[in-house]
């Protein structure tokens, strides 16, 4: 049975990823010497980023779903598992104990795809330490181990891009004040040049992504950093 694969979900988010930055790259070129250079680059900057970090929220979904299509077993014990509970404090431990889902190893797509996501959007982590959670009780250990190889700074930066996301895409103040302690996370760590302190407050986004803090801008930081987390998780 053909299976969805995460090799190809991975390089398909890379080339995407690359080709923004080259993007990037070669409109800023264009802003030069524009009476409008600065606001152009912030506003240009901003909407480099959501577009990648939509897509990093997609990917991460697929990849997710793929390793679940690859191999169903844990996914289906884990559903067993919570099924019996179910039944057992409703009905008792008797009704439970002669219940059990057929052992499955691969559950066509087609058919996996609501039973993950039964509202028909894509598969959501309410934050990194969750995703691993989920991965460690719906994937077999070979794949599991992948997301749980993400390190506290890449967790934290998984975070972060969330953040900005919904503070982009909403503007409310709860996303600002989420948008700024998941900034102030990144202090003292690989990507300390994202990080802002709760006493220097991103006020407009666009002109902090577009800032070169070390040797670029924040955005390419950003979409380099979603490209290592998806080689990381598809390899």
């Amino acid at each position: 049975m053909k299976k969805v694969s995460p090799s190809k979900i991975r390089d398909a988010f890379n080339k995407e990823a690359d080709d923004l930055l080259g993007f990037h790259s070669r409109t800023l070129t264009g802003f030069r010497g524009l009476n409008s250079e600065k606001s152009d680059s912030s506003l240009f900057s901003e909407q480099v980023f959501l577009f990648a970090a939509i897509s990093f929220e997609s990917v991460l979904s697929e990849l997710f779903f793929a390793y679940v299509n690859i191999d169903a077993s844990a996914f289906v014990a884990a559903k067993e598992r919570k099924i019996k509970d179910i039944v057992a404090n409703e009905f008792g431990v008797w009704y439970s104990s002669k219940m059990a889902l057929p052992a499955l190893k691969h559950i066509k797509a087609d058919e996996l795809r609501p039973l993950l996501d039964p509202r028909g959007y894509n598969i959501t982590f309410r934050n990194a330490k969750n995703m691993v959670s989920q991965a460690r009780k719906n994937l077999i250990l070979l794949h599991s181990t992948k997301y749980r190889a993400l390190t506290p700074h890449q967790r934290k930066l998984i975070d972060t891009t969330r953040c900005l996301r919904n503070y982009i895409a909403h503007r409310s103040e709860s996303g600002f004040n989420s948008m700024t302690s998941a900034l102030a996370s990144l202090s003292g760590g690989p990507f300390d040049p994202l990080s802002r302190t709760e006493t220097a407050k991103v006020k407009k986004v666009g002109a902090y992504l577009k800032a070169i803090s070390g040797r670029s801008s924040r955005v390419d930081q950003y979409l380099r950093a979603m490209k290592d987390i998806v080689t990381l998780l598809g390899s």
